[in-house]
């Protein structure tokens, strides 16, 4: 199983990798694709706004970086010095936490990333050990002070399979994410859902509770193929047997549209209602 699941993260990854780059014109397609999503950044009366994505790729933080938008990701700053073997300096941010005072834009990767990296010193033991976030693969990359660092894992640090993420939460290092996720949803007054299949059994739990756990705070779905008289195919039970009476009551809207062709302001006045 343990063979499946790396060879089945390394083929994910592998064909990420593109979106892991830079390249001519990326800057406005993703200002296209994330139009709504810069939109709320930008908008000052939104006081915090935290983005959980189930992606693996860098999409959104190319998509931050293009726009100039500031965003906590519970990794430090760039540590100088470092360098790959062939001399290419690297940018390297070892993972450090979500501080409790946060910033206003906080992104939260529930199935972490391609550039996250199980990393440590040659020679050192496993209190050495750090997560790191590189721009390419970390093998033999070089510290400051001449020191070789190694990846300990043939693959990033992402979560793959299906019923076995709901496991790997509950490691270590993903469970931080899951708690900052959870702690986010009980905090927030309303919630926009885009490009999910509402196939992740844990991921549906903590909508559930957040829709019943206080107030009638409001949900917009956005998806070209969803409708709000039938639930997704993709829904597992749980969200699918809910569907239609929440879209009913009024707090759930269903935006039957792509996620770049919806603007901010459009469905701002929707979330006022929390």
């Amino acid at each position: 199983m343990t063979e499946a699941i790396n060879y089945i993260a390394g083929i994910v990854s592998a064909a990420l990798v593109p979106c892991h780059k830079s390249g001519a014109g990326i800057a406005e397609q993703l200002a296209k694709a994330h139009g709504c999503l810069l939109g709320a950044c930008r908008d000052e009366a939104v006081r915090r706004l935290d983005v959980v994505t189930l992606n693996h790729d860098t999409l959104l933080e190319s998509s931050f970086e293009a726009a100039g938008v500031a965003v906590e990701d519970g990794f430090g700053r760039r540590r100088n010095g470092f360098r790959f073997s062939g001399s290419r300096p690297a940018q390297v941010h070892f993972w450090r936490g979500f501080r409790r005072k946060r910033g206003r834009v906080r992104v939260i990767k529930l199935h972490g990333s391609v550039d996250w990296w199980r990393v440590r010193p040659a020679g050192g033991d496993w209190s050495r050990e750090k997560v790191a976030r590189v721009d390419a693969h970390p093998q033999r990359l070089v510290d400051g002070k001449g020191v070789w660092w190694d990846a300990l894992d043939p693959r990033p640090l992402i979560l793959v399979g299906t019923f076995n993420k709901v496991l790997d939460y509950t490691r270590p290092f993903h469970l931080q994410h899951y708690a900052v996720m959870r702690r986010a949803l009980l905090m927030s007054s309303a919630l926009v859902i885009a490009g999910y299949s509402f196939r992740d059994k844990a991921v549906n739990g903590l909508i559930i509770d957040w829709y019943y756990s206080r107030g009638a705070r409001p949900i917009v779905v956005i998806g070209p193929s969803l409708r709000s008289n039938q639930p997704p195919p993709t829904a597992r039970p749980a969200i699918a047997g809910k569907w239609v009476s929440w879209c009913s009551s009024g707090r759930m809207r269903v935006r039957p549209m792509r996620f770049d062709e919806v603007d901010w302001q459009s469905i701002k006045p929707e979330l006022a209602a929390g």
